[in-house]
């Protein structure tokens, strides 16, 4: 779904690493809602681990995503370690950004802060979107994320232009206002991350040589604590009413768009 997405914005080459071969000859399945990515001659698929693909390729990406499974899975957390994230950060063209996602059910506020302080060990810029309830994405940049007028002008121009992609986050959001979405959905600047990881207090980080959550994740779906909202409300703490008004006079957001005050 992700990739077919991505696809809908002309001349966007998507690589999709997909390790179960039998996952991608089952998409075709679903083509209501992920476009048929396959159909596309801007799309190619590689069936491998995507933390192998990034440390075996020369290739430079502007938007690296990153998509695994639950963090209580065996294995799946060393695509939140230190060294997956500088594989990603190598393999980034200048400006790029990398979108992890997280999810903050049957988690705790301590292992989502775990990620982040590990993905800023690496990259010295970030943000958090909002998704949904359960689910969020972290940015993360060697540049500051966020943009001028101009390039929400040119972004909005691009997405009106666009009827399937208006669509899509009419159907998801209720809007296809870039400006609105954003100001609505980024919570969190960097310094709003750092915020949150400061109030957790730790200081470890997730590497191949220290797997912490490889081990903790699992505990959590006993965790009465580890709920949604215990979880988020620790998370947004972090954010700042002179962040979403610098975002929006910087952005060139409307009374209506800034309507969230």
């Amino acid at each position: 779904t992700t990739s077919g997405a991505a696809l809908l914005f002309p001349e966007v080459h998507v690589t999709c690493c997909e390790i179960e071969p039998a996952v991608f000859e089952a998409s075709k399945h679903f083509a209501a809602v992920n476009h048929s990515p396959e159909l596309f001659p801007r799309f190619s698929v590689v069936f491998d681990d995507g933390r192998s693909h990034l440390q075996g390729t020369n290739a430079k990406y502007d938007l690296i995503l990153s998509e695994p499974s639950n963090h209580w899975i065996a294995g799946v957390s060393n695509l939140f370690t230190r060294e997956f994230y500088e594989a990603a950060r190598d393999r980034l063209a200048p400006g790029g950004i990398l979108a992890q996602w997280i999810q903050v059910y049957s988690f705790s506020a301590a292992d989502y802060a775990l990620v982040a302080r590990t993905l800023l060990d690496v990259f010295p810029e970030c943000g958090l979107i909002r998704i949904s309830g359960g689910d969020t994405i972290l940015l993360a940049s060697s540049t500051p994320i966020g943009g001028t007028r101009e390039t929400f002008d040119r972004a909005q121009a691009l997405v009106t232009a666009l009827p399937p992609v208006q669509a899509d986050l009419k159907k998801a959001y209720g809007t296809g206002d870039v400006r609105g979405l954003l100001l609505s959905r980024l919570l969190l600047d960097t310094e709003g991350v750092r915020r949150f990881i400061e109030a957790d207090g730790s200081g470890a980080l997730n590497t191949d040589l220290n797997l912490k959550l490889e081990f903790d994740a699992p505990l959590r779906l006993f965790e009465k604590d580890a709920t949604t909202a215990a979880v988020a409300k620790k998370l947004y703490a972090g954010a700042r009413t002179e962040w979403f008004a610098k975002a929006a006079a910087q952005w060139g957001c409307s009374k209506e768009q800034a309507g969230i005050f």
